[in-house]
């Protein structure tokens, strides 16, 4: 099949080859590929059910179930129920605060074939369950879900597969509740000053949003209101495969300069056998090479470098053309697709440079994009609604649109919403703007027990990877203003909290805020992303500890 291609190799480091392919005949091998193996019914591969339809939902052990909408949550289904009243006119926002105080349960029925069986592996995987959910399929527990930032992935095998009718059920604990227990086990009230549980006279309101990793501002915020949701904010899908499937293809981009991009494809994915095959690699519907490799049963890595002469460089919409790059892998063995990936990616270098400033009291922090340094200018980005499932790619593009012609070319992604959709971020790869993103932390101290710490490490490294592809990303931020309001080195203290508490105590908050921080954040940034900056918080000052907030170092956020 790779006959009609010449082949130019030479040395790269860790002991691989770059392969270099030069078309002759074959102007459209990728498409060629896919449609001369799904020819191969009588063998397929992989299936995929999209799970989002005919779900129905009721408050947990009680009442009448009504239709539910997937993605979206327990709020938005109320209201289209007529249940609930619109907390967002007059003072109705107070009226729905019950919501979060009682467990919520969803379900749908399915019926699957006989196909689903002979599978070798079969997922139900979930991009969404805020926050805390049992996942039950025929009564029997599959999954204790506990982060709304998580992706949720679990096998399902023998008679669970059976052919007929499967009752696919969640049940979601009220996050008051939930958090009331996880701060008892913890043993100490952090601070969360932006949280309005406790302001007003809504009974049963409490401040347990550090303990719980779903979106902070859902406990209010002083630009918003007090409403926290439950429900299922992403898709829910059900997965099949045969012999391997690719988890992750990650373009990574170790050198990128208007002369040569050297670049490697790290290819992740699962095996149900040891075997052998080819992994080809295409660039904008065109074959570039073709990599001979085996594999073990589990999880395998392929590191496959290559480069690409003269690239054409990703820019912000202010300095030049924001090119992507359509990057295509397919998983071979005997002529045989079993699995295939796409990423659409720009090639560009993005440094944040924090050297010292010329009178030795400061430091610098500029961006620089492909060695010109860009003046950044832009905003800081909350979500767009309470109930993110609202928001569609219409609004995202009309926002991102906006933001463009408003000469803006770099939005942080603020640390107190969400992870925004991919949607989001593949406008600001389109339209050329750059991303501060923050991880999901604002305003608050958060809780350093190892349970806790590992459910953030998963979550770091799951949106990590689903984000690392887009050109957008400029940097990586620990938190929002907890630096700042903590104030480590600063005697009178930044907002006054470490004064609550007594020293061992306070020991013991600064500790989880370094060890989440300063520690764990910055290593998967560093092991799955290491092309991109990290900074541990904003505002931050990189000279002069933890304090910040000064305008000859670091990032300052301005109030006068």
């Amino acid at each position: 099949m790779m006959t009609n291609f010449y082949y130019l190799s030479f040395a790269y480091p860790r002991s691989l080859f770059l392969w270099t392919a030069r078309v002759s005949r074959i102007s459209f091998f990728l498409p060629f590929l896919i449609m001369m193996n799904t020819s191969q019914s009588t063998a397929q591969t992989s299936l995929e059910l999209n799970l989002n339809h005919q779900w129905e939902f009721r408050q947990a052990d009680s009442g009448q179930w009504a239709p539910a909408a997937v993605p979206g949550c327990v709020h938005t289904d109320l209201m289209a129920a007529d249940l609930l009243k619109d907390p967002f006119y007059r003072l109705q926002e107070e009226e729905a605060q019950w919501v979060d105080k009682v467990d919520w349960e969803y379900r749908r029925t399915l019926t699957l074939s006989s196909v689903y069986s002979r599978m070798e592996k079969v997922e139900l995987s979930f991009e969404g369950l805020d926050t805390r959910a049992d996942v039950y399929w025929d009564g029997q527990l599959l999954l204790e879900a506990d982060n709304a930032f998580r992706r949720w992935v679990v096998s399902l095998d023998g008679e669970q597969l059976s052919e007929g009718e499967h009752i696919l059920r969640i049940y979601f604990h009220s996050p008051i509740t939930d958090g009331l227990a996880q701060q008892s086990e913890y043993g100490t009230k952090l601070p969360a000053i932006n949280d309005q549980s406790e302001r007003g006279k809504v009974p049963g309101n409490r401040k347990v949003s550090p303990y719980l990793r779903k979106p902070p501002y859902h406990f209010g915020w002083d630009w918003g209101p007090r409403l926290v949701s439950s429900g299922i904010t992403g898709d829910v899908v059900l997965r099949a495969w045969n012999k391997a499937t690719i988890r992750d293809l990650y373009i990574r981009q170790p050198e990128v300069t208007p002369e040569l991009a050297k670049l490697e494809a790290i290819c992740t994915f699962e095996a149900t056998s040891q075997d052998s095959g080819v992994m080809l690699l295409g660039i904008n519907g065109q074959p570039l090479l073709e990599h001979a490799c085996s594999w073990e049963e589990g999880t395998n890595e392929i590191i496959i470098p290559f480069a690409i002469e003269t690239p054409r460089l990703w820019w912000t919409h202010d300095l030049g053309e924001p090119f992507l790059y359509q990057f295509d892998v397919l998983l071979e063995s005997e002529l045989r697709l079993l699995s295939k990936s796409s990423v659409r990616t720009g090639l560009r270098e993005i440094r944040l440079i924090t050297e010292p400033d010329a009178t030795g009291e400061g430091s610098g922090f500029r961006f620089e994009l492909n060695g010109i340094p860009i003046f950044a200018k832009g905003a800081n980005y909350i979500p767009q609604d309470i109930f993110p499932t609202r928001v569609g790619p219409a609004q995202h593009q009309k926002m991102i649109r906006s933001a463009a012609e408003a000469n803006m070319n770099m939005i942080r992604i603020w640390g107190g919403g969400i992870y925004e959709d991919q949607e989001f971020y593949e406008a600001c790869d389109q339209m050329g703007i750059l991303i501060w993103q923050d991880f999901m932390f604002a305003c608050s101290m958060y809780p350093g027990n190892p349970e806790f710490l590992a459910s953030v490490r998963e979550e770091a490294r799951d949106q990590v990877v689903r984000l690392r592809n887009h050109p957008s990303i400029a940097l990586w931020c620990g938190n929002n203003e907890i630096d700042l309001a903590w104030a480590q080195h600063n005697p009178i203290g930044g907002w006054g909290w470490k004064q609550r508490y007594r020293k061992k105590t306070r020991q013991k908050i600064w500790k989880a805020n370094t060890d989440l921080f300063h520690e764990l954040l910055p290593e998967v940034v560093s092991d799955l992303h290491p092309e991109i900056n990290y900074w541990p918080s904003s505002p931050y000052e990189k000279e002069g500890g933890h304090s910040g907030n000064k305008s000859i170092s670091g990032d300052m956020h301005y109030w006068g």
